[in-house]
């Protein structure tokens, strides 16, 4: 019974994580720009594009092995083998701040799936909370940014 539980957990996380994966954050894109309009779908894409840079040279600055030690070979591998700051954890915050603000009934539901997501990477083993609380600090900074000024 005990490692059906655990079976079961295991896909929930490993579903849940999907949501602030690049194809989960490409997917509310694509329905925000159907359903709300162009503009706060531009601003979804420019804090991905943000996210990416930021964390692309925070990895390049400053190494951090992953739980699950990943080996690599190149600087790309090295920067996707890295740690810190979690890139999940970015995405899905910055993307429940701006759901927020411009829903703001979806307030409770875009912090609950984004505390889910956050966990998750913890669960899985991807990142240390330390990493994620790092993404989570990214996420907010950028969706501040993209909220007033884009």
């Amino acid at each position: 019974m005990h490692s059906l539980v655990e079976k079961h957990v295991n896909d929930f996380f490993r579903d849940i994580t999907g949501f602030g994966g690049l194809w989960g954050y490409l997917t509310f894109v694509v329905l925000t720009y159907v359903m709300v309009g162009t503009y706060f779908a531009a601003q979804l894409v420019v804090a991905l594009v943000i996210i990416y840079a930021s964390a692309v040279i925070i990895r390049l600055l400053y190494f951090k092995d992953r739980p699950n030690h990943e080996r690599h070979k190149s600087v790309l591998e090295r920067v996707d083998a890295s740690s810190f700051p979690s890139i999940h954890a970015a995405r899905i915050t910055s993307m429940a701040y701006l759901f927020a603000r411009q829903v703001p009934e979806l307030v409770i539901p875009s912090v609950l799936l984004s505390l889910l997501v956050c966990a998750s990477r913890v669960y899985l083993r991807k990142h240390f909370v330390i990493d994620v609380i790092g993404g989570i600090v990214l996420g907010v900074l950028v969706a501040v940014v993209v909220s007033k000024y884009v």
